[in-house]
């Protein structure tokens, strides 16, 4: 993290010696962590907010992959808000905006597709229970594929 602030400047600075050709202008952007001030693992860490701010056009917060088969328990895979968790999609953007980005930069991800378990005791199915593995599709379903197994299952 404490080289971002100097790499965005370096191509930062790049990107406006191309403007001097007769190309179209390019954009700089990065897909970032959903959250500006922290991540899920053991290491303390927040973005330098002020060098995305001055050197980026769009920031794309990837507001997905907040659970899967890695995290031992089910959940939502893509949360836009969680009452009793700061890993949802509405605290992480609004992480970045009081971190001074713009909304007008910020473009949200989305998954597009779900997570899947094997559990340890399929009684046991709601957030939080204990997975022991990744479940169909090696742990990630495609729209159609959930809409099939709905189907299979008469829930659809």
């Amino acid at each position: 993290m404490k080289d971002l602030s100097h790499l965005l400047k370096e191509w930062h600075h790049e990107l406006k010696e191309s403007k001097s050709t007769a190309r179209p202008p390019l954009l700089l952007t990065a897909a970032v962590y959903f959250s500006a001030d922290f991540f899920l693992d053991a290491v303390p860490r927040s973005y330098p907010a002020s060098s995305p701010k001055k050197y980026l056009d769009w920031i794309n917060p990837m507001c997905y992959d907040y659970k899967g088969a890695w995290s031992n328990t089910t959940g939502p895979n893509a949360a836009l808000w969680n009452p009793f968790s700061n890993v949802n999609s509405i605290y992480g953007l609004k992480s970045w905006i009081k971190a001074g980005i713009h909304p007008a930069k910020l473009v949200m991800g989305l998954a597009l597709y779900g997570r899947s378990w094997e559990l340890q005791n399929p009684k046991n199915h709601g957030f939080g229970a204990t997975d022991i593995g990744p479940g169909p599709g090696a742990g990630m379903l495609f729209y159609h594929q959930v809409e099939l197994l709905l189907n299979q299952k008469g829930q659809l």
